[in-house]
């Protein structure tokens, strides 16, 4: 009975006995939050910003001191200014950069894009043999929505990305494009010149984006290939003549 007394008593008064377990707490009723923490905090009605809006709050200050900046500095921004010049000729290599992932292997790689009315082609014959050459990297218009739209002798691009640094693709697409206008501009090359384009691959490109614009759903309806001897999309100028009459008839 003693015993219980004694256990009893330092309950009440928050005090374990001797014991290797972990520390008991005194019996009683929890506080509330308010009162923990000595303050009360009150319902939210609304009326003041959340955290998302002070960061945009933030955000707006900064560039209100960025403004305020150039105004101040304006004379010297004005003493230091140059006329933009752009590098002459079409031909651009650019390279594009994730922030949020600069490790990432594709911020290496560089893209080569120029007109065919730039390349130095000799003549007629070498521009065919360099729309031959480049294969599906080469497009009637400007690559992106306006592929199909017919633009001069069309327009090539080319990505490189096989090397871990960034100069060493922008010189393999250099030398690549390079070597595609020495080829196209040998007499000599065994690819003849009167041989007809094979345009199924932007057809096929056109199709796979599901036609969401109506211009380009518009081209690839006028360019649907035809069927010949079973086979769609054969080019009818490779055929004979007595063949093309029989397609004609």
């Amino acid at each position: 009975m003693a015993g219980l007394i004694c256990t009893r008593a330092t309950a009440a008064l928050g005090v374990r006995a001797f014991s290797a377990s972990a520390t008991a707490r005194g019996f009683g009723k929890e506080p509330d939050w308010d009162q923990r923490n000595d303050q009360e905090t009150g319902r939210y009605m609304w009326d003041e910003a959340s955290t998302i809006g002070y960061i945009r709050l933030a955000a707006i200050d900064d560039i209100r001191q960025l403004v305020a900046n150039m105004y101040t500095d304006a004379a010297a921004l004005n003493a230091q200014a140059k006329p933009f010049k752009p590098k002459p000729g079409k031909i651009r290599l650019t390279t594009a950069i994730d922030l949020a992932n600069p490790n990432h292997e594709y911020n290496q790689k560089s893209v080569l894009l120029a007109p065919l009315s730039a390349l130095p082609l000799k003549d007629a014959a070498a521009v065919r043999r360099f729309q031959l050459l480049a294969g599906p990297r080469w497009t009637p218009g400007a690559p992106g929505s306006g592929e199909l739209v017919a633009d001069g002798d069309g327009w090539f691009k080319l990505s490189e990305a096989r090397y871990p640094a960034i100069r060493m693709n922008r010189k393999s697409a250099s030398d690549m494009l390079e070597r595609l206008v020495e080829a196209a501009n040998d007499p000599k090359s065994p690819i003849p010149a009167d041989t007809p384009l094979d345009a199924r691959h932007l057809l096929a490109k056109q199709r796979k984006s599901g036609g969401a614009k109506r211009h380009a759903r518009r081209e690839a309806l006028q360019r649907r290939p035809d069927v010949v001897g079973g086979v769609k999309g054969f080019p009818k100028e490779w055929v004979s003549a007595e063949a093309q009459d029989k397609l004609k008839a």
